[in-house]
């Protein structure tokens, strides 16, 4: 499909026919140069939450399919994507226009505070409570989105400019359009979340207690080499199995996190854990795995050889106590 004609700030004219958009606001994003910008449209909440989930919603022609392109910010590493990818003979491509499948991921928004830059990578930016101004700069008459960093502001002040506080500001750029009308219009027809990808890939492994013991000491190493090696496997490691050794391997590892400060893909297996291992002692996590009907008789007997180190009796001198496992956790 010919996304062509365009406005004069490159958007679609058919795509923002497509949605309603013919004269919505457009507002430019600022790097830190003040003559740099980047256009984006600004939305209303419900056009901005529509937009945003036809391209974050799973969906499938049943096609073979042979490339791919990966939506920006993705929290997965382009280099283990590509592995992924590989795996399944598919050939990862810059170009959405000639794509089988777009990789979507829940990364699309730039949520930016008080004295942050915007990050003009995102598809989508999103900020609460802040200042548009219009004036003009060297490249065009623009409004611009402003926060309170110092530098902007005065830059802004420097020319003759009309300031708008807002509530929300919600904003798309062209390619973010593009592809939601491809989409919406049945162009696109395949589309498949980076959590699916991953938790579908053939390259993951169940945590046992040998690589438990390897990657404990391959993270507390201080050898570089070690650490990145640990690296590369932590993010194989299948998230829905062997609960008790996830959690034991957090309570051999200190703060897991800091010691990949760089590694997206570890940090992004991190977000994917299916409990908070850190904050729940053995017993809790007993309790939690029997709540959610994961509780092994493999992970009981592990976890219950340390559960029973933290029971303790307060005050009790004088008196001999006899503890016995509730009858439920005997016959899982």
């Amino acid at each position: 499909m010919n996304l062509e004609p365009r406005d004069e700030f490159g958007f679609s004219i058919a795509a923002l026919q497509h949605f309603g958009l013919e004269g919505a606001p457009i507002v430019g994003v600022p790097s830190l140069a003040i003559d740099s910008v980047e256009p984006y449209i600004q939305l209303r909440s419900s056009k901005y939450a529509h937009i945003l989930n036809i391209l974050q919603e799973e969906r499938s022609d049943g096609s073979a399919l042979k490339s791919f392109y990966i939506m920006s910010r993705c929290p997965v590493s382009s280099d283990r994507v590509k592995h992924m990818a590989k795996n399944n003979n598919l050939k990862l491509t810059n170009d959405y226009l000639n794509a089988d499948c777009l990789v979507t991921h829940n990364n699309l928004e730039n949520h930016y505070y008080r004295n942050h830059r915007p990050n003009t990578t995102a598809l989508f930016i999103k900020n609460e409570n802040n200042t548009i101004y219009t004036f003009e700069n060297k490249i065009e008459n623009i409004a611009s989105v402003v926060n309170n960093n110092y530098m902007w502001f005065h830059n802004a002040k420097r020319h003759n400019y009309m300031k708008e506080w807002h509530e929300s500001i919600l904003l798309i750029k062209n390619k973010t359009l593009d592809i939601a009308y491809l989409i919406d219009t049945g162009v696109i027809k395949n589309v498949k979340n980076i959590e699916t990808i991953s938790k579908n890939s053939q390259m993951l492994v169940a945590m046992d207690e040998k690589l438990l013991d390897l990657l404990v000491g391959m993270t507390n190493s201080s050898n570089k080499d070690d650490i990145a090696i640990a690296g590369k496997i932590i993010p194989t490691l299948k998230q829905d199995e062997n609960f008790h050794l996830l959690w034991q391997f957090y309570q051999r590892v200190y703060n897991v996190s800091t010691k990949f400060p760089r590694n997206k893909d570890v940090l992004y297996w991190i977000e994917q854990n299916y409990y908070d291992y850190v904050n729940l002692s053995a017993i809790q996590f007993i309790v939690r795995l029997k709540e959610d009907s994961k509780l092994t008789n493999d992970s009981f007997k592990y976890l219950e050889t340390i559960a029973r180190k933290e029971v303790y009796v307060v005050k009790g001198d004088i008196y001999k106590c006899t503890f016995s496992i509730k009858p439920e956790y005997l016959n899982l």
